[in-house]
């Protein structure tokens, strides 16, 4: 982990953004949902900070460069392969586990982890003294506001700690979903994104790794998406089925409508066959990398109604997501 000479370092891969090429050149559109600018740029300009992995422990430097390289270089011919067959037949065990690795460290990766580490440091630190907490009590027990270093060198530390996350990936049942519209699928600063179909309680967050029912998504090119999705969600998936199946007095043929995207999900789940996308997917996927992204979303066209809307309609898009301390 010593200090590399690397000054521009990529939060998302290029060897990924490469996937999204605006009419074959090495450039995509940006929308930057802080001030609506869009914008085209190159791909080494983008998704990247100078020196964003270096940081210093007690004094002495350290980078995650070159560990980031090499995890980079273990992964990008796999999904090169997924993405030029649109495919995971052929992806070995050895091979989703090398990726559940990847995906593990790019999910800790990003700015929007360490930009939603600072925030939280400093809610945290807030709701102590509006509790009526005195500073110098807090300040005594450490609990004080993380500087930019602390928050750069917990952040590069914490993406060390990958194998803890890798198996929540590893152990999800992945869907290879694939879009034949003309209508790109967008990325971002922080590709992958969480979804529940579960409303949260309020209080309880529903967007963890390891919940029940979690679907994890990471676009892999402008038409194709990998969905990891928690083994409750088939079961449920099938009840459903029996279900809709059990009722009376439904004709064949509404049946067979309404059911199609469930039974066509159900059948390719674990085959490794690309499950095709409608229109309306393809928009909810889009509106989670609006939701999930930290400010900059990329594509490979300048198409970006869709996220005017929402942010015309929702205003706190307009930043990753945050949590709430109470």
């Amino acid at each position: 982990m010593g200090i590399n000479d690397t000054k521009k370092q990529h939060y998302v891969p290029q060897f990924l953004l490469r996937n999204f090429p605006t009419e074959g050149k090495e450039q995509l559109w940006v929308y930057d949902k802080a001030n609506d600018n869009v914008f085209p740029s190159n791909i080494k300009d983008i998704a990247s900070e100078n020196k964003f992995y270096d940081f210093k422990v007690d004094g002495e430097g350290h980078s995650l460069e070159e560990f980031m390289g090499k995890i980079e270089a273990s992964a990008a011919p796999i999904i090169r392969r997924i993405v030029g067959s649109c495919s995971i037949t052929s992806m070995s065990e050895d091979e989703k586990k090398t990726l559940s690795v990847f995906f593990a460290i790019q999910f800790l990766r990003t700015k929007h982890q360490r930009d939603n580490r600072a925030d939280f440091s400093k809610q945290f630190r807030e709701a102590l003294l509006s509790k009526g907490i005195p500073e110098k009590m807090l300040a005594e027990a450490g609990v004080v506001e993380a500087t930019r270093e602390d928050i750069i060198r917990e952040s590069s530390l914490s993406i060390l700690e990958y194998e803890k996350y890798a198996g929540h990936f590893f152990s999800k049942d992945w869907v290879l979903h694939k879009s034949d519209s003309s209508i790109p699928l967008y990325t971002s600063d922080n590709p992958i994104c969480l979804f529940h179909r579960q409303p949260t309680d309020g209080f309880w967050s529903n967007r963890g790794l390891a919940v029940p029912g979690i679907e994890i998504y990471l676009p892999l090119s402008n038409n194709l998406l990998l969905g990891m999705l928690c083994p409750t969600i088939k079961i449920k998936f099938e009840i459903t089925l029996k279900a809709f199946d059990s009722l009376p007095n439904i004709p064949q043929h509404i049946l067979a409508k309404e059911t199609a995207p469930l039974r066509t999900l159900l059948q390719k789940v674990g085959t490794g066959i690309a499950v095709p996308l409608s229109l309306e997917q393809i928009a909810h996927y889009n509106s989670l990398q609006v939701t999930d992204s930290e400010r900059f979303i990329y594509c490979s066209t300048n198409e970006f109604d869709h996220v005017q809307n929402m942010l015309q309609e929702n205003p706190e898009y307009r930043h990753g997501r945050r949590g709430t301390v109470t």
